[in-house]
């Protein structure tokens, strides 16, 4: 009987701490004591956040619970299958809730415990007065950036707007150009003073954005604009300014990104209200030199870039261990290391690009497989069959990015594949800048859409004047089930780049 009771008090006490952790079973103990039992509970590394779900799990229970006072955490000792243990299970949950970013990342999460500060700390510029373009690939950081500013917005309960922008990827015109701005009004958060005006505002501009006269709409547009500003203006002046954020602004109709610029800077520009926008720089055309539409770097706008990752690798993989540390930590494991084989996380880094989603998302996918070959740790066996999975769902992602233009751009990647693999067998190259060529052009897509990775945005490797970009192909291509012995792997370690290794590269030649 007494085994009885101490079996269904201690499944109590565990189940609630189960509901604030998040494991999906914990290992305990019950220690027969000569004044009675007492519970422990076994974590990798056990740390105050945890003692503290403990703390309130205990004191949710009944005071009839034999372990009510009685219970506390330990360090758990050695163990050879480390990916079967729950903390494991707890971290590839938490990397998977974590790979999407958005607004509710803040609101109904512990964003602050979880965010780590970029490569080149570039969030005093987004919490600053001022509007930005922060450009990067898909994973980059882009939104987790912008969400850095809005959390702090929210802390102290300011008005701002969160707008995903996917919302009207198909849309053009006037319809696109009304919807976003009334979108950018209705998505306004802490200003229920003003609620109503402003819902208002938003229900008149869906009204116009169906008619089909330029002129008319023109018309009740600008005057609707005018209103728009006389409102915002109260409430930035009652915070002492308004940010605006508008996430993946690429996804929409290219022509018109200008204009819809245009529109919202009609309502900000003097009048304390910043914009903050998110996007892929070779998607994105945030000004219009013929029309004067849209915001124009430096004068309008500054411009915020995410995408250097591989020009410093030593970097990206001091920040992609520092990310992966801090997670192994929030699931009470000592680091991330202590689940990975020898050169899993420098090899991560190449697979990923130095992208940090792309890591997180690879490392997922690489311990399931680790698991399933029941490896104890993660190897780079693993990490190298992911990246070549992952390169499979980036062809997929292209319809996210692009609506037209696919097969220039799956064409010039075979001919880039069939360089570095088959004639040159090396995953590095380099090709003369020149914006002015069709084939140049749809490198510049390649890289945006991660296929390719820069390695050096410019360097002169003979006669001078003229330029070359260091690349490397997505190792996806060439690793796992793709495998290709033969191909030379630049830098296998991340470190510092060097002048006299960027210049051994093999020249690609562009088609005139």
């Amino acid at each position: 009987m007494k085994n009885y009771e101490s079996s269904i008090c201690a499944e109590e006490l565990i189940s609630k701490f189960k509901e604030l952790t998040g494991f999906y079973k914990v290992d305990y103990e019950i220690l027969d004591r000569h004044d009675g039992g007492y519970l422990i509970v076994f974590l990798s590394c056990p740390t105050e956040k945890y003692f503290r779900f403990l703390n309130a799990a205990l004191e949710s229970l009944p005071e009839e619970n034999i372990f009510k006072v009685r219970a506390t955490l330990k360090k758990r000792g050695s163990i050879k299958n480390r990916l079967e243990l729950p903390e494991v299970t707890l971290l590839r949950k938490f990397i998977s809730e974590s790979l999407t970013a958005s607004r509710n990342s803040v609101t109904n999460g512990d964003f602050s415990e979880r965010y780590i500060a970029t490569v080149d700390g570039l969030e005093h510029q987004i919490v600053s007065k001022s509007n930005h373009a922060i450009f990067g690939r898909r994973g980059a950081g882009k939104s987790s950036l912008m969400l850095y500013s809005v959390n702090l917005l929210e802390k102290k309960g300011e008005a701002y707007s969160w707008l995903p922008m996917q919302t009207y990827s198909a849309m053009k015109g006037m319809q696109l150009k009304a919807s976003v701005v009334s979108g950018v009004l209705s998505s306004m958060t802490n200003c229920e003073k003003y609620e109503s005006e402003i819902i208002q505002q938003a229900d008149m501009l869906d009204e116009i954005s169906v008619l089909t006269d330029e002129k008319v709409f023109e018309v009740h547009f600008n005057s609707i604009v005018a209103k728009v500003r006389r409102l915002l203006s109260k409430v930035s002046k009652e915070q002492g300014g308004l940010f605006l954020f508008l996430d993946d602004f690429h996804v929409i109709d290219e022509s018109m990104q200008p204009e819809v610029l245009s529109s919202i800077y009609s309502f900000a520009r003097d009048n304390g209200i910043f914009i903050k926008f998110s996007g892929v720089e070779s998607f994105s055309r945030i000004y219009d030199s013929d029309s004067k539409k849209g915001l124009e770097a430096p004068h309008d706008v500054q411009i915020v870039n995410l995408d250097r990752n591989l020009t410093m690798p030593h970097k990206s993989y001091e920040h992609i261990k520092k990310i992966l540390d801090s997670y192994a930590s929030y699931c009470a494991l000592p680091n991330i290391s202590y689940i990975c084989g020898d050169g899993v996380l420098e090899r991560l880094v190449w697979v990923a690009a130095g992208v940090p989603r792309d890591a997180l998302n690879l490392f997922s996918e690489a311990a399931s497989k680790s698991m399933i070959k029941e490896q104890k740790r993660v190897s780079v066996t693993s990490v190298n069959a992911a990246a070549s999975e992952m390169a499979d769902a980036k062809i997929k992602d292209i319809e996210k990015d692009l609506t037209g233009g696919l097969g220039d751009i799956r064409g010039q990647l075979d001919k880039l594949k069939i360089f570095c693999v088959n004639e040159r067998k090396k995953n590095a190259f380099l090709v003369e800048r020149r914006p002015d060529l069709e084939e140049y052009k749809l490198i510049e897509s390649l890289i945006g859409l991660r296929f390719l990775h820069v390695l050096h945005e410019g360097i002169t490797p003979s006669e001078a004047g003229r330029r070359y970009k260091a690349l490397m192909l997505d190792y996806g291509f060439y690793v796992g089930v793709r495998a290709a012995r033969s191909v030379d792997l630049f830098q296998k370690v991340p470190d510092a780049l060097t002048v006299k290794e960027l210049r051994s590269l093999p020249v690609y030649e562009l088609g005139e």
